[in-house]
């Protein structure tokens, strides 16, 4: 019987940590959150890069974006990358986020996504069409052909 006491007892304990833990993960992302739409982008760089680090989905999106359109960071599409694809889960295979991401971009730079921290730059969007064909986009690929003809 007492052993059944302490096994109830320490999964409530786990569960609560779990809770305070999800709760304290989900404030500081939406003050990184804050920070993006303030544009104060060193803010959100040091907000987002732990929890990316720590494994949050959503953080290491944003850090993606960051990273591609060289938002508190130099650009860097490898870094970029990178962090799309651990976005995407660490043991399964690329299910088609990374070309979605890439894909978004590259209409970003293309100019056809207003209101985006980027100048306009056909070079930078067709880099990112070939990016996102690589990584499985059949609307990339068809437009990255219709840019080289």
């Amino acid at each position: 019987m007492r052993i059944r006491k302490r096994a109830i007892l320490v999964v409530l304990a786990v569960v609560f940590v779990l809770f305070v833990a999800n709760a304290v993960e989900g404030n500081l992302l939406n003050r990184a959150g804050a920070a993006l739409k303030e544009e104060n982008y060193p803010l959100a760089l040091e907000r987002i890069k732990p929890l990316a680090m720590l494994g949050d989905s959503t953080a290491q999106q944003l850090l993606g974006w960051m990273y591609a359109f060289g938002n508190g960071t130099p650009a860097n599409p490898d870094e970029a990358l990178k962090w799309f694809r651990r976005s995407s889960g660490w043991f399964k295979k690329d299910d088609g986020k990374v070309g979605a991401h890439a894909y978004w971009i590259a209409r970003v730079y293309a100019g056809e996504e207003i209101g985006w921290p980027a100048e306009r730059s056909e070079v930078q969007a067709t880099r990112w069409f070939q990016i996102a064909a690589d990584h499985g986009s059949s609307e990339a690929a068809r437009r990255l052909a219709a840019r080289t003809h």
